[in-house]
């Protein structure tokens, strides 16, 4: 299994943090706003592995639909992982209750806000971190 390649000196965190700065100082701090920052990092990191973010995913669940903020598909178009942003305001464990209790798929997702990592594989929590600290 290929390993991610991505340290906290590569280009693509220190432009995370300097845009999230930015739009901090605009007073744009709503999940519209800072989702794309991070969606950029995630554009680099499924390069690795030939793989394509593709935003506003649709998942079909039994009777309804949810619509993550995006998955990482293959070229045959298969979600190999999914990611759902909050904003800075939003308590992140809250937000992870309700997309579980809305029937959020749990086999490889990245719950995240601009503070804040929650990383579920095979319905089990694998990393909840706060990704601010790797900078001090």
């Amino acid at each position: 299994m290929n390993t991610l390649n991505l340290k906290t000196s590569h280009k693509a965190i220190a432009d995370y943090y300097q845009n999230l700065d930015n739009l901090s100082n605009l007073g744009a701090s709503h999940e519209g706003a800072v989702k794309s920052t991070f969606a950029t990092i995630l554009r680099e990191c499924a390069k690795q592995f030939s793989l394509t973010l593709s935003e506003e995913y649709p998942i079909k669940r039994n009777r309804s639909h949810i619509r993550v903020d995006g998955a990482l598909v293959n070229s045959f178009n298969l979600a190999c992982g999914y990611w759902e942003a909050k904003d800075i305001k939003d308590d992140l464990a809250i937000q992870v209750k309700k997309k579980i209790a809305q029937g959020y798929p749990l086999d490889n997702i990245l719950f995240q806000s601009p503070e804040h990592v929650i990383i579920y594989q095979d319905s089990k929590s694998v990393f909840n971190e706060n990704i601010t600290e790797v900078l001090q």
